[in-house]
């Protein structure tokens, strides 16, 4: 799928050092939280292993228009799904003040408002509900656009950033 890019929205500004100042932050937390030091990076080997993220081999300088996406781990041990959860910011902004999101089309939205939702639940005796697990990840992006999803990564301090 082709990400609905803004026509005349102008080219996204560099990126990559705000991504990595952003990635030490958490690398700072490991230090005072074990727990979180050992779930985020299992986190994001299972993404890996699920081929929602691939490693490439590319220079930071390239001419190409490329975004960093500065990422963070939200720990809450009192979820009892998933207590660890990256967030992704595609709304930080680059050297020229354009996020990711801000040169993105915004769609209609597509279910009622919780109101009708909620009534809904009364005009029958069962009701099902469904979560679907990773469903943004199981959308494939196309190869041009990937370039501009890309986040630095490495499991620990002694590894080289990786994009």
């Amino acid at each position: 799928m082709r990400l609905p890019r803004r026509e005349g929205q102008g080219s996204l500004g560099e990126s990559y050092e705000q991504a990595k100042r952003r990635f030490h932050q958490p690398e700072r937390r490991f230090q005072e939280h074990q727990d979180l030091h050992q779930a985020y990076p299992e986190f994001m080997q299972e993404y890996e292993e699920l081929g929602h993220m691939n490693q490439i081999n590319e220079d930071a300088s390239s001419a190409e228009e490329q975004y960093y996406i500065p990422h963070h781990a939200v720990f809450k041990s009192s979820s009892s799904t998933t207590c660890t959860r990256v967030v992704f910011d595609g709304s930080c902004r680059s050297s020229n003040g354009l996020s990711l999101n801000d040169t993105l089309l915004v769609g209609s939205t597509v279910q009622q408002d919780l109101y009708s939702i909620v009534l809904r639940f009364r005009t029958y005796e069962i009701a099902f509900t469904a979560d679907i697990a990773k469903m943004y990840h199981q959308v494939r992006i196309h190869q041009e656009d990937r370039k501009l999803q890309q986040i630095l990564w490495r499991r620990s301090t002694e590894e080289l950033l990786r994009t």
